[in-house]
């Protein structure tokens, strides 16, 4: 009788959106502005993308403050953004005004 392995899904921790705000706040200035002129720090940015303008109040965003891990959904969006250009919403960051 053979035993096969079990691979569990990876687990990525919440220390990885941590360390994606530090990197894009390092790479691009630790402030993103909107169209509107609105400004947002590398984390509410990630929300804003993620739930739109009113996050605080998506009941998306509520239940994420709840979770062991960040969703699948969190992590593909940091290396996406990381990796691409900026969402359309975001007219400028903190470096590319200067």
């Amino acid at each position: 009788m053979k035993t096969y392995l079990t691979i569990e899904p990876r687990k990525t921790s919440w220390n990885f959106v941590i360390g994606w705000v530090e990197r894009m706040g390092r790479r691009f200035g630790g402030t993103v502005y909107d169209e509107n002129g609105k400004t947002w720090d590398w984390g509410q940015a990630l929300c804003r993308e993620l739930h739109g303008e009113d996050w605080p109040n998506s009941p998306d965003y509520s239940n994420i403050n709840e979770m062991e891990y960040p969703p699948d959904y969190v992590i593909q969006a940091c290396e996406n953004w990381e990796s691409n250009p900026h969402p359309s919403w975001v007219l400028n960051t903190t470096l590319s005004r200067n």
